[in-house]
């Protein structure tokens, strides 16, 4: 197997309306206040955090990662707020391409957001020589994710069977809309 190239991306990129940055323990309490509300994590392919324990743990993973350079995770904050994270943002670095996920507040559904913070994490990805695909997958009941990428010039590529176990939802595996882009079509 061949190994990953390293995901060397900035700690922090400024978009119009929001910023994503490394996330850092202090942001324990704001993630918490998303990583534990059961709606935000339906579609999600972790449980929802029972206590803060289990975000530190989270954030921990993310910096963990982040050193190793196989995946960056950036929380997203408005710049006029930037200690009060809203969501993630995750981008990890595989032979396919760049697998990236992403997860917003419940309060911040329906602005843009996802969609601002997608695009910012596509260009910031292709900046890379070694990048040539972004992929996600998303549940196909999961009407608002799969817009988002449609809606950031990604294509559906086709329904992968029993890809991914949704444990909010079900113990077995489930379908996924698979989507992608790739350099080409930047």
């Amino acid at each position: 197997m061949v190994a990953a190239a390293m995901l060397s991306l900035p700690e922090q990129i400024a978009g119009r309306r929001i910023i994503l940055r490394r996330p850092t323990l202090d942001d324990t309490g704001s993630a918490f206040a998303w990583c534990s509300d059961p709606l935000v994590c339906r579609y999600l392919t972790w449980a929802p955090h029972r206590s803060l324990d289990d975000t530190r743990i989270y954030l921990d993973e993310c910096s963990r990662h982040w050193a190793a350079g196989s995946s960056c995770t950036y929380l997203l904050a408005e710049p006029h707020d930037p200690a009060s994270p809203f969501g993630a943002i995750d981008l990890r670095d595989l032979n396919s391409g760049v697998l990236f996920s992403f997860v917003l507040a419940r309060t911040h559904w329906g602005h843009g957001y996802a969609l601002e913070a997608l695009k910012i994490a596509i260009i910031a990805a292709f900046a890379h020589p070694h990048v040539t695909r972004m992929w996600s997958f998303a549940h196909p009941d999961n009407a608002a994710s799969c817009r988002v990428m449609e809606k950031a010039d990604l294509q559906f590529e086709r329904i992968v069977p029993r890809f991914m176990v949704f444990p909010n939802l079900s113990a077995e595996p489930c379908d996924v809309r698979l989507y992608a882009m790739t350099r080409s079509a930047t």
